[in-house]
């Protein structure tokens, strides 16, 4: 329990506001107006730094999957969407 409440600890405490807002509010709502209700706190949000924050890490390439790639063509597939240069590195040939 105390590793729960740690986890929840280190998240943005606004989203953790907004989270219980959502269900306690929107849980004795329409459809519409909890979907409304959502949308007005995802607005609120979108203007803290812990948002931009997150939107920027979302943007960088994980480093651990650097050396995986992954093509639409269809002539340089192995059947299972994965580029045959990769092979070696793919997870499914580890």
């Amino acid at each position: 329990m105390q590793a729960y409440a740690a986890t929840l600890a280190a998240k943005p405490p606004e989203a953790l506001t907004a989270i219980r807002r959502s269900i306690t509010l929107g849980g004795g709502m329409t459809f519409d107006d909890g979907l409304a209700l959502e949308r007005r706190l995802a607005v609120a949000l979108a203007g803290t730094a812990n948002f931009q924050e997150g939107i920027a890490a979302f943007g960088e390439a994980p480093t651990h999957l650097a050396a995986l790639t992954t093509t639409t063509s269809l002539d340089a597939q192995d059947g299972a969407g994965w580029s045959t240069a990769t092979a070696a590195t793919r997870p499914d040939q580890a």
